[in-house]
C-alpha cells in the first residue's frame, strides 16, 4: 500500500476500524482516487483474519485533472486503482462501486460497521454523504471522515450541522 500515489495520514482510524469490526462486517470508504488507504485498510483487514468487505466508492472519472494549479492529469484512474488494489493481493477483499456515493448508498444495505467518508469537499456534497450514509450504519458502528479542516470549510460546517458539539 506504501507504494501506491495518494494522500493517506489517517492509519490510526483504519486500524481501529478493523479492531472493532467482525468477521460479516462491511466497511464502506467514499472517495478512494488510486487506492492508497483502500489498499491500506485492505491490508488490516486481511492480517487481522477477519472477513471483512470493503466497499470503495468513487466515480474514477476517465481522467483525474488536479485542481491545484499542476496541470497534472492522471489516467485511466479507475484501472489503476483496480491494478493496485490487485497488486497487493486484495481484490478478493475489496470491491470497488464505481457511481456516485448517494447511488451506492441507494443499494448498500444496511448494519454496516463502518462509513468513512472522504469524497467531495464542498459543503453539498459532504452534507448529502452523512444525511445519505449514516442510516447506513448500524448501532455502535463508526461513521467517520477526512479533511475537517480550514482548507475545506464545506466539510466541518456539514459535520457541525449533522452533529453539533457530538463527534
Amino acid at each position: 500500500w506504501a507504494a501506491v500515489p495518494g494522500w493517506f495520514d489517517f492509519q490510526n482510524v483504519y486500524t481501529e476500524l478493523v479492531e472493532r469490526s467482525k468477521d460479516g462486517d462491511i466497511i464502506v470508504e467514499i472517495g478512494c482516487y488510486l487506492g492508497r488507504s483502500a489498499c491500506f485498510l485492505g491490508d488490516q483487514i486481511k492480517t487481522s483474519g477477519k472477513r471483512i468487505t470493503l466497499l470503495c466508492v468513487d466515480l474514477w472519472p476517465a481522467q483525474f485533472d488536479f485542481q491545484d494549479g499542476s496541470g497534472t492529469t492522471i489516467e485511466a484512474p479507475f484501472e489503476t486503482f483496480y491494478a493496485n488494489v490487485r497488486q497487493c493481493r486484495l481484490h478478493k477483499i475489496i470491491i470497488p462501486l464505481r457511481c456516485p456515493s448517494l447511488v451506492a448508498a441507494q443499494f448498500v444495505a444496511n448494519d454496516l460497521a463502518a462509513v468513512f467518508i472522504d469524497g467531495e469537499h464542498d459543503y453539498d456534497n459532504c452534507k448529502s454523504d452523512i444525511a445519505a450514509w449514516l442510516p447506513k450504519v448500524r448501532n455502535g458502528g463508526i461513521l467517520s471522515g477526512h479533511d475537517f479542516a480550514d482548507s475545506f470549510p464545506g466539510v466541518p460546517k456539514a459535520v457541525r450541522e449533522a452533529f453539533g458539539d457530538k463527534f
